[in-house]
């Protein structure tokens, strides 16, 4: 069975054993239909990884063992490079703004055979901005736009 990892804003633990209640349980529990015995993983959104074994179910209470703690564990996915061709108007914006959020390493703008250039002076304003977009928000995974 796989295990599945459930993101927790605030995770009390105490003795190895950790509390969720609310709607993370109603997720745990009702969504991904897990039962005692189960194993999941939870990420606290601070660079820990809580690997878990459902305990109890008691009430609207879900009591896990925490078995293993990891701080800043290593994703294996591959690194994405996106090799797009300059589009106009609003739907470069659009296009980065969704690379980023689907955690694309790099955007490439590529000249195709069909690509047609046209670049004026509020473009280059354009470019500069989309260059700087990733460093507003820390959590985006853009590195450069070329």
């Amino acid at each position: 069975m796989e295990v599945r990892r459930v993101f927790v804003d605030k995770l009390k633990i105490k003795n190895g054993m950790a509390l969720l209640a609310g709607p993370v349980y109603r997720y745990i529990c009702t969504v991904l239909r897990k039962a005692a015995g189960d194993r999941i993983d939870l990420i606290d959104g601070k660079g820990y990884l809580y690997r878990c074994t459902i305990n109890a179910i008691k009430g609207k209470e879900l009591y896990l063992q925490v078995l293993d703690v990891v701080h800043r564990p290593e994703e294996q996915r591959p690194k994405v490079t996106l090799c797009v061709s300059p589009i106009k108007g609003p739907r470069m914006d659009w296009l980065i703004e969704k690379a980023t959020e689907l955690c694309v390493d790099r955007i490439l703008p590529t000249i195709f055979r069909r690509t047609v250039i046209k670049f004026q002076n509020k473009e280059r304003e354009k470019c500069e901005r989309w260059n700087g977009a990733p460093r507003r928000n820390p959590q985006d995974h853009l590195q450069t736009i070329a």
